[in-house]
């Protein structure tokens, strides 16, 4: 249960977190609960219905009913919302559907998914996220062809890149309901539904 009384807020946020708990019945009826009546819920999550280019080894597994635990099912998640049981939790919690949006199509997919990070461990010193060129266990990341990046503190060189993959994968797939992730805003009715 959340430590807040009921409509304490005008606007809870659950932003990729619904994936993870063991009863997401239970976390819409707490987030329904701390809203007031005409509160908002923000709720972004992923979706069981991911593109191929995402993951296609899940997309094959998921209809033969398992998963693997990368790609779409690494990061911990267990099991990937339904839209349709998702807003349906919600219309029982209280909460109605105001709107929603899918966000990171296809083409957009196939540039962040899992595919990065296994050409970057080929390529990339401290792909692992290592402290330099050391683990904390102190044993030495491999040497690669790059060597340990830095973050910078400026826009990123190659922003204009994922700018434009956005904006083709919107075009090319806007009509399309297969997403890596779905946003969803509620508002809360009155407790009778």
């Amino acid at each position: 249960m959340l430590p807040f009384e009921d409509g304490s807020f005008d606007v809870a946020c659950c932003l990729e977190v619904i994936e993870h708990v063991a009863d997401p019945r239970a976390c819409l009826s707490e987030l329904a609960r701390v809203v007031h009546a005409g509160g908002h819920v923000v709720l972004t999550c992923p979706s069981a219905r991911f593109p191929i280019a995402y993951d296609p080894v899940n997309w094959i597994l998921s209809r033969m009913g398992t998963h693997v635990s990368v790609g779409a099912f690494g990061y911990g998640h267990n099991w990937l919302p339904q839209e349709a049981a998702l807003v349906d939790w919600a219309r029982v919690a209280g909460l109605h559907l105001a709107d929603h949006a899918y966000l990171t199509r296809a083409l957009a997919s196939a540039v962040e998914a899992y595919w990065p990070g296994l050409v970057q461990r080929f390529l990339k010193s401290n792909a692992r996220n290592w402290r330099g060129a050391v683990s904390r266990t102190g044993a030495r990341a491999p040497k690669r062809f790059f060597p340990s990046m830095r973050p910078s503190r400026g826009k990123p060189p190659l922003l204009w890149v994922v700018d434009a993959i956005i904006a083709a994968d919107e075009w090319l797939f806007s009509s399309s309901q297969a997403a890596v992730s779905m946003g969803f805003l509620f508002e809360r009715a009155d407790r009778q539904s």
